[in-house]
């Protein structure tokens, strides 16, 4: 079971998970690589396509992937009672890492509950890192692009991993 940690100061709290190929463990008592890949969770197919790209520069640096995913909480709940329960998040950003094929490698997950995302973001990523967002490259989605903006703006390598659009096919009826 996941272990809660310190907080970062009253407006945040940070969980950590470590996804290996085994399960699920927490990540105490090990030896952290110098180098990390951070990702940004965004949504749900960005996310993975993030992570796939982070798995292949991991793999090509010898680094470990992060994934960190920031929960903002409203003001009228108290910050360990976010509205989605963190155990839904957890099992959610565990199976992102599944679906985006990272099996062999152990990604570190980080689920922050905070009120403040840029100032999470200040505390959570380490200075002058290198981060991957994932995204699509349209001109009316700015939220990605603003991210890598500001993340850029504080010293951050950011790289931009194009997402494609899941196709649905319908069946139309006979």
């Amino acid at each position: 079971m996941p272990q809660r940690e310190s907080s970062l100061g009253s407006k945040t709290r940070k969980r950590e998970l470590a996804h290996a190929s085994s399960g699920t463990t927490n990540g105490a008592g090990r030896d952290a690589p110098q180098l990390r890949v951070n990702v940004i969770a965004t949504t749900e197919i960005r996310t993975i396509a993030a992570l796939r790209t982070a798995a292949g520069l991991a793999a090509n640096l010898g680094a470990q992937i992060t994934l960190i995913a920031i929960e903002l909480v409203p003001w009228q709940l108290p910050l360990h009672r976010p509205p989605v329960p963190v155990v839904f998040l957890e099992r959610k950003l565990c199976g992102l890492v599944c679906e985006a094929g990272i099996l062999g490698e152990e990604v570190r997950i980080q689920l922050c509950l905070c009120r403040d995302q840029p100032e999470t973001l200040r505390k959570v990523v380490r200075p002058h890192s290198l981060v991957v967002i994932g995204g699509q490259n349209r001109w009316w989605l700015r939220r990605e692009r603003n991210l890598e903006k500001f993340l850029t703006s504080l010293g951050h390598q950011v790289i931009f991993a194009e997402a494609t659009p899941r196709i649905r096919l319908h069946r139309q009826a006979l």
